[in-house]
């Protein structure tokens, strides 16, 4: 969430017992599906930004040209996909939090609609305020990258796991339909 009073707890909350150890639903699918996860990237105060900057390790910069932003608030995951140090992250997204850093740093995204993937047990810094719901999404160098990822967790069942989820698997013959168009 990029805040300095989070380190070192659960969500702002000391002696949980869950620091460093709780896992999302979208984690434990990733990981299930083969995933190896392996950094965490940074993010803005709050996430609402369309910059990456917080006090924990100050300015994200476009990992092409210094002189640009990465882009917000899932900038820190589009630098690091853009510096090829990834091939695929995930961020969250109200307002354009996937698609910024996907445009800023060249890649794809897809902010999906709420409920086709699973949120349950992220962090978030908007809990209770149901107007607007943040969702999870992919950002990728490629569609195929993206397509593989959603796919996968589609794969999971999410739905059996989070009960915001819709129960809506991924779709072959839809896809085909397309595609032949």
């Amino acid at each position: 969430m990029g805040y300095v009073g989070w380190i070192g707890t659960f969500q702002g909350k000391k002696n949980t017992g869950k620091e460093r150890v709780y896992e999302s639903e979208m984690v434990k699918e990733l990981r299930a599906s083969g995933a190896v996860l392996y950094v965490k990237t940074s993010v803005p105060h709050t996430l609402m930004c369309g910059e990456t900057v917080n006090n924990i390790i100050g300015y994200t910069w476009n990992p092409k040209n210094r002189n640009l932003s990465s882009g917000g608030s899932s900038g820190g995951e589009g630098a690091l996909i853009g510096l090829k140090g990834s091939p695929v992250g995930l961020g969250t997204d109200i307002g354009g939090s996937i698609r910024i850093p996907a445009a800023f740093n060249g890649l794809y995204g897809i902010r999906p609609s709420v409920g086709r993937l699973p949120y349950e047990g992220m962090a978030n810094s908007m809990d209770g305020q149901n107007s607007i719901l943040s969702v999870v999404g992919p950002i990728a160098p490629t569609v195929g990258s993206l397509r593989l990822v959603v796919k996968s967790l589609l794969a999971q069942e999410p739905w059996l796991h989070d009960p915001i989820c819709a129960e809506l698997p991924w779709r072959d013959e839809q896809e085909k339909q397309i595609l032949d168009l």
